[in-house]
């Protein structure tokens, strides 16, 4: 060993003591930090100093090195554990030492680094074995040493720098508690920073071999440690002498909390508490120690600990002082125990809220001091407010309300009320409660019954502490909850007038004291009720003198029976105590009575008819006198069964008095009770009084009843009728109008009646039926005009009448328009008859024409001219064909040939396709489609003819140019818009709308707008308009035209609406089919004959024909092999098609037949689908068409047949 080592040595035992010395403070102090922190560093220091030692002693660099790298580690470490220190150093401070600490990271971080890499870098980036040093130094004892160690790498040198950092942030950091005042803890740290600046700048120099010397830092340590072994001593020293003097402090608190009367305690933050002085015992009956850690609001009773809990939040989160709080604990043995409470915040030094510290003291005598204090002047000012009150209320049920309450309110009882005297009854009926515990309204006590019975007899107060086990109790009140009651007799003078009652809850007792009071408010009560009856006497009296003046000046003034009779009865039930009340009119025809009015417990019952001789009420009508029953339950044995009706109860009370004018019964009015005794004789004197100013009134009402019945039944019969009604004056004023007739003037009657004719209709000055009318007046003889009022045609009948003229008129404006229709429908039908006629005709010609032609078109090469030739020919017998199909249209024989669901808008932009060419540049199309368009079901390609004919008509009448439009639209028509579009019914509708700008229409071209071979043009056949009606209306549409001369025109097309979009079908190509088979042809025309037999054959059919029925039949009947296709026309002179037809299916079931005709399948459509054929052919034949359909037909599945067995 080096002599050099020694001193290192020394330093290091003397600094590893101090460092364990320090952490056994730490275990016997654990709040004081300062010393752990303090011990890990004098450790790091010594393992520093004996670490340099081993340097001095280093042989060679290997050694040198060795201990270069356990220096840097516990460099490292003291660099790590040294700023911890100072932390905890100024920790009673609080100087912000958790941010302090975040800026610590990133150099706690680099040294915990350098430590690693200083044990395990081999690459001389910590020390450099490639550039070895051997320092000979002199010591400061004298002699010289020699050691070896390696240079300083880039990690070494950079923690000079980063220490060097490290060391000015904690000099900041310190140098600013020093700067505060804090200059004593401050001086020792700061110079033992300066001695660590010191040795680590001189190390640095040496290592870098600036100079040669040995190196300081061991020194510097021990200086370092010297300083804070000494500021730490006397930092030990200060919180000793403190913690005694708080001890002390402590002592004598504890004494003056021990002695004093109220209790002392503390809680923490979060309202628990932390101390609680032994007074608690004495006040809630817990120790001490059973209080610490329970919140104040375990304390209390469970239905205020909410209310506790949220003040105590809201006092920990407010941080204030709070004074004479108070509030109620709950004693250990359940008693309620007032607390008064002050509390003041404990804070930390640095400010931090650490809970409350505060005083209770018991102030539940105090409190009750109070309460009895408030509570008998409470009672005194009750018995002064009450007379106030008893001599100001003069209404019994406010009055008794008021009393019960003040009584409850002043005794501080949990309800009351009371019990009146009926001397009817001789009990005591309870009138009024208030709070809990108390009987229902209506309970009858008799005397010397329950403890208001007993005050009655004995005519003193009582009071029981338990009423439901005293032995006197009354049955009635079986079930009334454990209540303390006390009672007071109600009297004026000698005379008893009731009984007062309080109860209370069990643990409430009633003291002499309190029955006194009671007593004394008794006596109140008394004089009240004495006045109120007094008062109520005299009202009363008052009352039924104005309700007999009242019902004179109603009966007087009212005609309405049954309205007379609800005056009298609400008039009388307003003085009389009725539960039931009832008129009765007399009927001396049939010797019954009509009760006309009948209440019971105000629920009216329906009249009802009675012989007069039944109830009590007979007794009235035979006596012609008053019956008055105080107790019928007593009187019952003498009187008659009454009549039960309403509730069917047996009324106690009854008192029934006749109405009479003079001798003559008018009938009986009656009031009932179910209690015995309502009435006596001054109600029964009263109610005869009424009922003799009643009598006349009903007779006078009687009669007006049945004048305005008959008036009724006459206005009945006048607003039944549909038809207008008016009744005028000779100066031609409305007397009376019904309903109709209001309606056509739009106006209601009694905006009419009084007002002159022409003053709401002056128009009606220019029509025949107003001269009518004055022909009538003059003439005094009836007449019928007919006449036109606005839209409406009607005709009057016009009667002379004593005040006027009667009008009863009737509108046949729909009537007319039926009548024009049905012209129109006969003229169109006759005109098509005759074109379906022609064209039948014609097309047999030209079934000839067209088939011959088809035929010998195929056996012609198709560059022969004659090929041509007979081309012209089928165009021209073809377009010949469609002029008959016109013919037929227009004969609405023809109204579909197939329908499928059809897009509009595509029909209508196919036929804008072909406008192009045949309009003039002058004409401007506008088109305006509606996206959502409804399909219709129809045929395309006649629908496409419709539109097609309607838009060449406008361009006919736009010669001048102009602008033709054309729209689609959906339209919704109700029941009352269908009404006004003849030939429609309400539902959904496609509207196509086509208008011009052209010349216009007037009314006479208008009506003939649609009729066959009518025409304005000079070269017009008249059939466009007239075939696009017949399509329409085969589609169950119509087409409605809109035009005024010289304002163009709109022609509307409503087609019945379906659903979605059609899917178009892939159109079939041209096809020419062959068969074996053989065919039947039966036709009258020899031409149509040869023309099919010509087709067929030519196609390998085997062909035999019939000119008639008959023939056929045989010949089908002969045939073997059978026939395998019927050819049939449906028109044929003798046997008919149809006839033919039954005839073949009673021979073959089976049999195939293709129905052929000149018109159309759909002009036929009912007939031929009766038929149930298999197929159709329109003449005239097309080859192509005759061979696909036989095709079709002979190759349909065999249809199955029912069988039985």
């Amino acid at each position: 060993m080096s002599s050099a080592s020694i001193p290192p040595l020394v330093l290091a035992g003397i600094t590893v003591y101090v460092g364990f010395h320090n952490l056994f403070i730490y275990f016997r102090r654990p709040s004081q930090r300062e010393h752990l922190t303090f011990a890990v560093s004098c450790l790091a220091m010594g393992l520093y100093d004996g670490f340099a030692a081993g340097l001095y002693s280093a042989t060679s660099v290997a050694q040198g090195i060795l201990w270069q790298r356990l220096q840097m580690v516990s460099i490292s470490l003291v660099s790590l554990s040294f700023p911890l220190f100072i932390l905890d150093y100024f920790a009673d401070l609080k100087p912000r030492t958790r941010r302090i600490a975040l800026w610590l990271i990133p150099f706690f971080l680099y040294f915990f680094l350098s430590a690693v890499l200083s044990l395990v870098d081999r690459t001389g980036h910590v020390w450099r074995p490639d550039r070895p040093l051997v320092k000979t130094v002199h010591l400061p004892t004298g002699g010289m040493v020699t050691y070896f160690e390696a240079a300083p790498g880039i990690v070494a040198s950079l923690q000079s720098l980063v220490g060097l950092g490290l060391f000015v942030f904690l000099l900041g950091y310190v140098g600013r508690i020093y700067l505060a005042g804090h200059r004593d803890q401050a001086r020792p740290m700061l110079l033992a920073l300066l001695l660590f600046f010191v040795g680590a700048m001189n190390d640095t120099a040496v290592s870098s071999g600036l100079y040669r010397s040995v190196y300081l830092m061991e020194y510097a340590y021990m200086g370092i440690v010297s300083l804070m072994t000494a500021s730490l001593t006397g930092k030990v020293v200060r919180t000793a002498a403190v913690e005694e003097e708080l001890r002390r402090s402590r002592e004598r608190f504890r004494g003056l909390v021990e002695a004093t009367s109220d209790w002392i305690w503390e809680i923490d933050a979060a309202g628990r508490y932390t101390y609680a002085s032994p007074k608690v015992e004495e006040l809630l009956g817990y120790r001490p120690e059973e209080v610490i850690e329970r919140a104040p609001f375990e304390l209390t009773f469970p239905e205020e600990e909410e209310h506790f809990r949220d003040v105590l939040q809201g006092t920990l989160r407010a941080r204030q002082p709070f004074d004479r709080m108070e509030h109620v604990a709950r004693h250990r043995d359940g008693r309620r125990v007032i607390l008064e409470t002050s509390g003041v915040p404990i804070l930390d030094p640095s400010g931090q809220f650490l809970g409350y510290r505060g005083i209770s003291r018991d102030i539940t005598q105090r409190k009750e001091a109070e309460r009895d204090l408030e509570q008998r002047q409470a009672q005194l000012q009750a018995l002064r407010q009450v007379g106030l009150e008893l001599t100001a209320e003069l209404d019994l049920t406010r009055l008794l309300e008021s009393i019960a309450a003040r009584a409850v309110e002043l005794l501080g009882a949990s309800g009351g009320g009371l019990y009146l005297y009926r001397p009817d009854l001789d009990v005591l009926e309870w009138s009024i409660g208030v709070g809990e515990g108390l009987p229902p309204v209506g309970t009858l006590l008799r005397r010397g019954e329950g403890l208001s019975g007993t005050v009655w007899a004995e005519g003193r107060p009582l009071a029981v502490e338990d009423y439901a086990r005293w032995e006197r109790r009354a049955p009635v009140h079986n079930g009334l909850p454990n209540v303390s009651t006390a009672s007071a007799p109600i009297r004026w003078g000698e005379e008893f007038l009731g009984v007062l009652n309080v109860v209370a809850q069990p643990g409430r007792t009633f003291t002499s004291g309190d029955v006194e009071l009671l007593s004394l408010f008794a006596s109140q009560a008394a004089v009240a009720l004495h006045n109120v009856q007094t008062y109520r006497a005299a009202h009363r009296r008052a009352e039924r003198l104005a309700v007999v003046n009242h019902v004179a000046r109603a009966v007087g003034a009212v005609l309405q029976l049954d309205e007379l009779l609800e005056i009298v009865y609400r008039e009388t039930t307003s003085i009389f105590p009725a539960d039931s009340f009832f008129i009765a009119l007399y009927d001396p025809e049939h010797e019954e009575l009509e009760f006309r009015l009948l209440v019971d417990e105000g629920e009216r019952h329906p009249p009802e008819r009675g012989p007069v001789g039944v109830g009590l009420t007979s007794l009235v009508v035979k006596r012609k006198e008053p019956l008055l029953i105080r107790n019928l339950a007593e009187e019952k044995d003498r009187l008659p069964a009454p009549l039960l009706w309403g509730t069917m109860r047996l009324p106690l009370s009854w008192l029934g008095v006749p109405m009479r004018i003079g001798e003559r019964l008018v009938g009986v009015i009656c009031v009932q009770s179910y209690a015995p005794g309502a009435y006596d004789e001054e109600d029964e004197q009263l109610l005869g009084t009424i009922a003799d100013q009643v009598a006349v009134a009903v007779e006078r009402a009687r009669l007006y009843e049945a004048i305005a019945e008959s008036e009724t039944k006459h206005r009945l019969l006048l607003e039944s009728i549909r038809s207008p009604v008016v009744a005028l004056t000779r100066e031609l004023t409305v007397l009376y109008c019904n309903e109709a007739y209001a309606r056509l003037m739009d106006c209601s009657p009694a905006e009419l009646e009084g007002r002159h004719l022409l003053e709401f209709a002056p128009s009606f000055a220019r029509t025949r039926s107003y001269a009518a009318y004055l022909r009538v007046l003059e003439s005094g003889q009836s007449e019928s005009v007919e006449s036109e009022l606005g839209r409406a045609i009607l005709r009057a009948w016009i009667y002379p009448t004593p005040w006027g003229i009667l009008a009863i008129a009737e509108d046949i404006t729909e009537r007319r328009r039926l009548e024009e229709l049905l012209r129109q429908t006969q003229k169109m039908e006759a005109i098509g008859a005759l074109a379906g006629g022609i064209a039948h005709d014609f097309n047999n010609l030209l079934t000839g024409i067209l088939g011959y032609a088809s035929v010998l078109q195929q056996e012609v090469a198709p560059d022969s001219p004659l090929y041509r030739d007979l081309g012209a020919i089928v165009d021209s017998a073809t377009r010949a064909a469609d002029l008959t199909q016109q013919l037929l249209t227009v004969a609405r024989s023809s109204p579909h040939t197939e329908r499928k669901p059809l897009d509009l808008n595509a029909v209508v932009r196919e036929v804008i396709s072909l406008l192009g060419r045949a309009l003039e540049p002058t004409i401007a199309i506008r088109v305006r489609l509606a996206a959502d368009l409804c399909t219709v079901l129809g045929d395309a390609g006649q629908l496409h003819q419709t539109l097609l004919n309607l838009c060449l008509n406008a361009r006919d009448a736009m010669p001048n140019g102009g602008e033709l439009t054309i729209e689609t639209a959906n339209l919704e028509l109700s029941e009352e818009e269908a009404r006004c579009l003849p030939d429609l019914r309400p539902g959904r509708y496609a509207l196509v709308s086509v208008t011009d700008t052209g010349m216009g229409m007037d009314a006479s071209v208008r009506e003939r707008i649609f009729e066959p071979f009518f025409t304005t043009k000079e070269h017009g056949r008249g059939l466009g308009l007239a075939m696009a009606y017949g399509i329409v209306r085969a589609h169950e549409g119509t087409i409605h035209v809109y035009s005024e001369p010289g304002q163009g025109s709109t022609f509307k097309v409503y087609l019945p609406a379906q659903g979605a979009f059609p899917i178009p079908a892939a159109q079939r190509p041209l096809e020419f089919p062959q068969g074996r088979e053989t065919i039947l042809v039966v036709d009258d025309e020899e031409s149509v004959r040869a023309v099919l037999r010509r087709m067929l054959e030519r196609a390998g059919y085997t062909v035999l024909d019939a000119p008639d029925g008959r023939a056929a039949i045989e010949l089908y009947q002969q045939r073997e092999p059978p026939i395998d296709l019927v050819i049939l026309d449906l028109t044929m002179p003798g046997l008919g098609g149809q006839e033919t037809l039954w005839c073949l299916r009673e021979i073959n079931p089976d049999v195939r037949v293709i129905v052929s005709s000149g018109y159309s399948e759909g002009g036929r459509a009912g007939e031929i689908q009766s038929l149930r054929i298999h197929g159709f052919l329109q003449k005239p034949y097309h080859l192509a068409a005759v061979l696909r359909k036989v095709r079709e037909v002979l190759d349909m599945p065999k249809e199955p047949r029912a069988t039985t067995g």
